[in-house]
């Protein structure tokens, strides 16, 4: 990997999520283009796996928000009352803190028809 393959602030304006990963405590997206990014986050609402909390409602929230938009909407500050049930029994899981499971976008949308 190069380091312009690396992207600081998210996703581009004109590229897609296409899956999610976590490695060492930071979140990132794939894009389409084959581009990865640190997770947009707000103050105070960091993301975070593995047990019931804000901090995986908080991913839940921007996954769902992804999920919905078909990969376009990867801006910071998902509502948290908008996370889909599935999708934050995922962020919750111990799979998703082992690191064991990288869902792509078809996968968190196959997580919202559950």
């Amino acid at each position: 990997m190069e380091l312009q393959d690396v992207r600081p602030a998210g996703p581009a304006p004109d590229d897609t999520f296409s899956s999610f990963l976590v490695s060492r405590g930071l979140f990132w997206a794939r894009t389409e283009k084959g581009l990865l990014s640190v997770l947009p986050q707000r103050n105070g609402l960091g993301y975070h796996i593995g047990y019931s909390g804000g901090g995986p409602q908080a991913l839940a929230a921007y996954l769902t928000q992804v999920a919905v938009s078909d990969g376009q909407n990867t801006a910071a500050g998902a509502v948290y009352e908008k996370a889909h049930p599935a999708i934050v029994a995922w962020t919750q899981s111990k799979a998703a803190d082992r690191g064991t499971n990288t869902p792509t976008l078809s996968d968190l949308k196959a997580m919202q028809r559950r």
